[in-house]
């Protein structure tokens, strides 16, 4: 078990829609794109995009967003999903038990019992191994 302390499961906001008043906010703040710094002529050119996404607990405030070109969305978009599932997998919220199966356990320990065949072969081919290396 990991010794990271537990994750409260995040509630997400539901958001917000995006009016006329939040848009020019977040214009104010930027003119060019958040990320490479293309100047933005149309709106068809770039999405708003949370700087902190809101499944990690982000806002869904002008503070928070900001206007990136298709270019720079997609990567991020990518990059965010993995910190999205690496907290939630931390959290436990993707499945019920642990991901890899227990390595099984012989009853008596895991070792040959003296005296067994498996236990001699390998004694045997020890001795051949160390008689040809003399």
């Amino acid at each position: 078990m990991s010794k990271l302390p537990q994750r409260e499961r995040v509630v997400i906001p539901e958001r917000k829609p995006m009016t006329l008043a939040r848009e020019v906010a977040i214009l104010r703040r930027f003119a060019r794109c958040g990320g490479c710094g293309k100047p933005l002529s149309s709106r068809s050119e770039y999405v708003y995009d949370h700087e902190i996404p809101l499944e990690i607990c982000g806002r869904d405030e002008p503070d928070d967003m900001r206007p990136l070109c298709h270019d720079c969305d997609k990567p991020k978009t990518a990059a965010d999903q993995g910190v999205i599932a690496r907290a939630k997998r931390l959290a436990g919220e993707t499945c019920a038990g642990p991901t890899r199966r227990p390595i099984p356990q012989r009853p008596d320990g895991g070792w040959p019992p003296p005296g067994s065949r498996k236990l001699q072969s390998r004694n045997t081919l020890k001795r051949k191994r160390d008689d040809a290396h003399r």
